[in-house]
């Protein structure tokens, strides 16, 4: 009942404490997405926020060097919530859809609280500010949100003035997907090269090898694994 059949269980973010475990399930293929609460302590998770706006897919085709992301070459690819970070001190949860142009976030103290109705919950989630379609998620100590942006093999920041501005953009990016800070600074990240293997043959995955970790400076800290 929380991850069943068809689920795509994808991006997730463990609080600061490690009791909490917040988990995107994307639903590529029953259009349900939602986020998925799991009490460590508990050992029990919950199924949240199942059709709120800032989780659906948007009605974009997703264009990518070289290829638009249709199935059967005719039906885009939409994909829902994928792209989720926490702040530094794990009081607030951002999100988005991959196939989407906003970036929203939620309170992780109400995501957490069982007594919440889905109406009151959805009620508090704030649309935050713009985003590309995007893959992965992470932030710095000041607040900044980096965001993958697979169609333009870019990473961009979006400033805690809700200000979105691009930070590296290079062919060798292909698909930046994932984002992890690791000590001394350097924000990484991986690059799945997925328009150039999803619904093709394994041979492409031979063409297209090998598949890189990148990693750059962009200036402010963040918390090594996030």
């Amino acid at each position: 009942d929380v991850a069943g059949f068809l689920s795509m269980v994808n991006d997730f973010q463990v609080d600061p404490a490690g009791e909490t475990i917040y988990v995107a399930e994307t639903s590529p293929i029953r259009q349900r997405p939602a986020l998925i609460v799991v009490d460590v302590t508990h050992e029990t998770s919950r199924r949240v926020l199942e059709g709120h706006r800032s989780l659906e897919a948007m009605d974009y085709v997703t264009r990518t060097p070289g290829r638009e992301l249709k199935l059967l070459g005719f039906f885009p690819v939409r994909v829902g919530v994928d792209s989720i970070a926490l702040d530094a001190r794990g009081e607030w949860l951002y999100y988005g859809p991959f196939t989407g142009d906003r970036l929203y976030r939620l309170a992780t103290g109400a995501l957490t609280d069982r007594t919440l109705a889905h109406e009151a919950l959805a009620a508090r989630v704030e649309d935050y500010g713009p985003k590309p379609l995007s893959d992965g998620l992470s932030m710095d100590v000041d607040g900044t949100v980096y965001i993958t942006d697979p169609e333009h093999s870019a990473v961009l920041a979006l400033a805690p003035d809700r200000t979105l501005r691009t930070l590296v953009k290079d062919p060798r990016l292909r698909w930046p997907d994932g984002l992890s800070f690791g000590p001394d600074g350097w924000l990484y990240v991986t690059c799945s090269a997925l328009h150039q293997v999803m619904f093709r043959r394994t041979a492409a995955l031979r063409a297209h090898a090998p598949f890189q970790i990148f990693r750059f400076r962009p200036g402010p800290a963040g918390i090594p694994g996030r």
